[in-house]
Formats: structure tokens, C-alpha cells, sequence
């Protein structure tokens, strides 16, 4: 868990993600963090932006106007829910 981890153990996870990004996509540095199990905290915010990153998305679900102070608790839908027709 990302808010879970000490500040050095965090700040390693989240270079690793970033190393991950940049090789899979190096065309674009808008990097947005996919909080594992939805786990996140102000420490984890605050290095996420130190480390670049502009967004983070929660798994809290629900319809979200984007704001800058905000861009780090974003809401989002899954697959899962929506009704089967």
C-alpha cells in the first residue's frame, strides 16, 4: 500500500512507475497515477507531483469535473459498473 510505505520506499515505487510509463509511452509526460487498491494520502499526492505526475485516479466511483486542486482524487468508472444488457 503506497500510503503505507516510508518516504524513501515510496519515493522508489513511484521512480519505478515512471521508468514503466516512459518506456512503454515516451511521447507524452502528462503521467497520470492509477492508485494500487485505491490507497493513497497527502504524502503520496505530494510526491506524486514532485515526481512529475499531473492526475491521480481514485477507485471511488462517480462523474468528476477536473480541477487542478483536485486532480488527484480523481473519480472514475469501471466496466464492472455498468448493468449487463
Amino acid at each position: 500500500w503506497l500510503s503505507e510505505m516510508k518516504h524513501k520506499e515510496l519515493k522508489e515505487e513511484i521512480k519505478k512507475s515512471k521508468i514503466f510509463l516512459k518506456k512503454i509511452s515516451n511521447k507524452n509526460n502528462d503521467m497520470i497515477m492509477c492508485y494500487p487498491h485505491g490507497d493513497y494520502n497527502e504524502q503520496v499526492i505530494a510526491e506524486l507531483k514532485r515526481s512529475g505526475f499531473v492526475a491521480g485516479m481514485t477507485i471511488d466511483m462517480g462523474d468528476v469535473i477536473i480541477e487542478k486542486k483536485e486532480a488527484f482524487s480523481i473519480n472514475r468508472y469501471d466496466t464492472n459498473d455498468f448493468p449487463i444488457s
